[in-house]
């Protein structure tokens, strides 16, 4: 296999990632969400209505996909945890 190859199965590779990460239904309405400001799994969960736990899920499904990242939330008092942009 040429470098070439090798660079464009890697792309190829990428991008189905990408796809698969898109797939499921709530993830869009994240990424759009998170697009506009950073948001915790509460806030998430709470603007599209879904369980905490499903945010979480779906969120950790963009994580690895690198479609969104953890990023360390100022000190609130609710102890709320980290925001995803």
């Amino acid at each position: 296999m040429t470098e070439r190859q090798a660079t464009n199965e890697r792309g190829i590779d990428n991008g189905f990632e990408i796809l698969r990460a898109i797939a499921h239904p709530v993830r869009i309405p994240i990424l759009l969400h998170v697009s506009k400001s950073d948001r915790c799994v509460t806030e998430l969960s709470a603007a599209l209505a879904i369980p905490a736990p499903r945010g979480s899920h779906q969120l950790r499904h963009l994580r690895h996909a690198r479609l969104v990242h953890r990023q360390a939330a100022p000190a609130h008092p609710s102890g709320v945890g980290r925001r995803m942009g």
